[in-house]
């Protein structure tokens, strides 16, 4: 498949309403950190926060040799840890994401459109949504706020299922109605309503503003003294927390709703490390769902599913300025880094 080739398919694909997943590779983009950057922060601060308990240090020193042995999500998969120890790294891996996430925050009121290739992509989507039906479905593994950054560049509203103004609540009817409504106009009858665009971001681990306070998860743009962050972290314990916490398990079923009615699938930096998703997924995949992947590396289980489904058509690195491309169980080479975002909206949209 040549370029010119390559850019009518994937140029088809985007004219479609596709529900999009967005990884790690997207906060890397960012300078959010990412698995390797959080290891070396909790390999510091755990130990202080074990504040000389032998028992807690003796089995941080397993979850650590277990993690170079296997990697980190695959290392902490291998161990059930105690409640505690499970809190303190909750903890840091909150405190961390949220400095780096409040660095992108401030950069946000200063940037254009243009500066963000994320939210241009967005922005196409949202501007080809049909009339009738609004909402365009991002589901993401990422505790951090960069979906919703980009909405609000864009101008579009961002629906996670809380309301309120300060101390924001869930509501799940709030999480799961398709339409958002405004007045359009009012005559002798009353308001006459019309319908407009929204962003429905399902967040199945967790979010950095969701802190839970007395059994109720709340959403506080102000971190609480002694709420407790509601994201889940790799390890044996994240399937049982996701279903049990009742919003993220909320978040969790819908995403696999948004999945299951998809007509194709946009998988931008994304791993493939989540059961849960994954399951729903090769089954729209057996299906035949159009779906296409952007991403600087190709993880060995993206690999898999790209030689087990010809209609996946994959970009990745290759090199300095190029992107190998598979599709239909072949691969070649592009004299042009496409595989980015930044140069597949210039490109494509």
């Amino acid at each position: 498949m040549n370029f010119e080739e390559g850019l009518l398919h994937l140029q088809d694909f985007i004219r479609k309403k596709p529900t999009i997943i967005v990884g790690t590779g997207l906060s890397l983009s960012m300078r959010l950190p990412g698995m390797s950057e959080l290891l070396e922060h909790l390999k510091f601060m755990i130990p202080q926060r074990c504040n000389e308990n032998r028992e807690l240090l003796s089995e941080w020193d397993d979850c650590i040799k277990l993690i170079e042995q296997h990697g980190f999500e695959d290392g902490l998969n291998k161990i059930t840890i105690c409640d505690e120890l499970l809190d303190f790294i909750i903890l840091e891996t909150a405190r961390i994401v949220q400095r780096k996430d409040s660095e992108a925050h401030k950069l946000i009121p200063q940037m254009q459109i243009s500066d963000y290739p994320f939210a241009k992509l967005l922005k196409h989507l949202v501007e080809s949504l049909s009339p009738s039906n609004p909402t365009l479905n991002i589901i993401t593994p990422n505790y951090d706020h960069l979906v919703e950054y980009a909405c609000d560049l864009i101008n579009v509203n961002c629906c996670t299922g809380f309301k309120g103004s300060y101390i924001l609540k869930f509501d799940l009817n709030h999480l799961k109605t398709d339409i958002y409504r405004t007045t359009s106009f009012i005559d002798r009858r009353g308001p006459n309503f019309k319908k407009v665009p929204r962003v429905r971001l399902l967040k199945p681990h967790g979010s950095l503003y969701w802190q839970r306070i007395n059994d109720e998860t709340i959403e506080s743009y102000q971190i609480i003294d002694g709420a407790k962050p509601v994201i889940i972290t790799p390890g044996s314990t994240k399937f049982k927390t996701s279903l049990i916490d009742p919003i993220m398990n909320a978040h969790r079923e819908m995403a696999n709703e948004c999945i299951q009615k998809s007509d194709s699938i946009l998988i931008i930096g994304y791993g493939f490390n989540d059961v849960h998703l994954q399951t729903v997924l090769m089954d729209k995949l057996r299906a035949g769902v159009d779906c296409l992947i952007l991403t600087k590396w190709l993880s060995p289980t993206a690999k898999e599913l790209i030689a087990s489904f010809k209609q996946i058509i994959a970009l990745e690195e290759d090199g300095h300025l190029k992107t190998r491309w598979h599709y239909n169980q072949q691969e070649g080479v592009w004299d042009d880094p496409i595989w980015s975002l930044d140069q597949f909206v210039k490109r494509v949209i």
